[in-house]
């Protein structure tokens, strides 16, 4: 048997974790630094706070000077920024005389839009959920929650304290809405915060916190793009398991008795399966399509995210091959693999984050190799943080038969940088990334 092993080196990091630029703590300083791009100045406190936690990335520049406003029916001195706004609270003992206003509580408010309406979710493997909201947070959302924070404790490193003072709880799971410049971006809102996934920008600098400072200051006529509205339904079966995922194979994470009322917000394989919202018990899972009686169309229910199991999609013309691949994904996010023969998918594999899979019977035949990263997948893409892109050298596999000896091809690949790696990545674009099956 020959052994060809491909560790797959890239010259570009895939899915490292998205940090803030942060400025370094710096001494408290008395003087006014001014920005000629607003026209405002900081100056004491407010000025040391803004220099140690984070600077332009956190806060932004000023948009108005320390003046006085009435917090929550209380008069203090407060400064905005583009990003947020700082309140004086001389009462508190340092590091908490000064505050950040709850901005994303507050946007939405001004949107006329309830947060405690967002669909809740359960805890999902490899993200943080948070049972004060029934919120996950995952892929590059958590980790810029986790790397960033106020410093509180004037130790290196963020405690959860620290995110907390930043951000705040979430109060959605990720959705999509247009933004000041028009275009539909992936968000998540939390109490002081909107963190928003930039996808043309460079890796640094994907997710960034919204400018609710300036949507607050200086409201504007706009709308965010909301989800459908979802169906509300009744079981018609009784002991109905909900499962994490559509498909029998998937976890059971509860049961509904005869006449639940749900309220349907995804769906797979034609209704096949849906994903359905039980608020009563505050559980979010997929059921069987027949379970309930749907009035609307099919094609009027949006594709639901789901987390697949790690194993193959896709197999065509894999009926006797010998060849072998070993998918390795050391990314803290999920992959797909698609290998391609003249642009035609002939297998596609889902592997987890820190997961591993091997696929044997391949066939004969030189193929193009495409994977993407992610999370919340619909059944089709990822639809948080996708990436996708491509190997550069083509796979070979090749059975040789001789006498009584077979031998065959054995290729391993990882989706993660390897010291030693030896095969180069190209992006594509997402137009050009095959689909996961014909």
């Amino acid at each position: 048997m020959s052994h060809h092993t491909l560790l797959i080196g890239m010259k570009s990091f895939l899915a490292l974790p998205l940090l803030l630029a942060f400025t370094p703590p710096i001494k408290a300083q008395t003087g006014e630094r001014c920005f000629s791009e607003t026209g405002f100045c900081i100056s004491g406190r407010i000025r040391e706070f803004w220099e140690q936690n984070g600077g332009l990335p956190v806060f932004g520049f000023p948009i108005s000077p320390l003046q006085e406003e009435l917090i929550e029916g209380q008069p203090f001195q407060v400064q905005w920024f583009e990003r947020n706004r700082l309140e004086l609270h001389p009462e508190n003992r340092r590091p908490y005389d000064v505050l950040l206003g709850r901005l994303g509580v507050e946007r939405l408010n001004a949107q006329g839009r309830d947060w405690f309406m967002f669909p809740k979710s359960v805890p999902q493997s490899g993200c943080r959920f948070f049972p004060e909201t029934g919120h996950n947070v995952c892929g590059a959302f958590l980790s810029q929650w986790r790397a960033n924070g106020l410093e509180l404790d004037g130790r290196p490193g963020k405690t959860t304290a620290e995110n907390l003072a930043l951000f705040g709880l979430p109060l959605s799971g990720v959705i999509e809405e247009t933004l000041s410049d028009g275009k539909v971006y992936q968000v998540q809102w939390f109490e002081r915060v909107r963190l928003e996934f930039h996808p043309a920008n460079p890796p640094s600098y994907q997710v960034l916190l919204g400018l609710l400072g300036n949507e607050l200051r200086f409201p504007v006529a706009s709308q965010p793009v909301s989800s459908p509205t979802p169906e509300s339904v009744v079981v018609t079966g009784n002991a109905v398991a909900v499962r994490e995922g559509p498909g029998s194979s998937y976890p059971e994470i509860g049961q509904l008795a005869q006449s639940s009322e749900l309220d349907v917000v995804g769906q797979f394989n034609n209704c096949t399966w849906l994903k359905v919202r039980y608020r009563s018990q505050n559980l979010t899972g997929w059921i069987p399509g027949e379970q309930v009686a749907l009035l609307k169309r099919c094609d009027a229910i949006p594709l639901g995210t789901f987390r697949p199991i790690t194993g193959v999609f896709l197999r065509e013309a894999q009926s006797d091959g010998k060849g072998e691949l070993t998918i390795e994904n050391g990314t803290d996010q999920d992959g797909v693999v698609i290998l391609t023969v003249n642009n035609i998918p002939q297998l596609s594999a889902y592997v987890r984050s820190h997961d591993a899979l091997t696929v044997s019977g391949i066939t004969d035949g030189i193929y193009q190799i495409y994977f993407s990263t992610g999370s919340e997948w619909n059944g089709r893409e990822f639809t948080v943080n996708a990436s996708y892109r491509k190997f550069r050298d083509m796979l070979a596999f090749e059975t040789r038969v001789s006498d009584d000896t077979i031998t065959y091809t054995i290729w391993r690949i990882t989706l993660h940088p390897v010291a030693g790696g030896t095969a180069a990545t190209d992006n594509v674009g997402r137009d050009n990334f095959p689909g996961v099956g014909r």
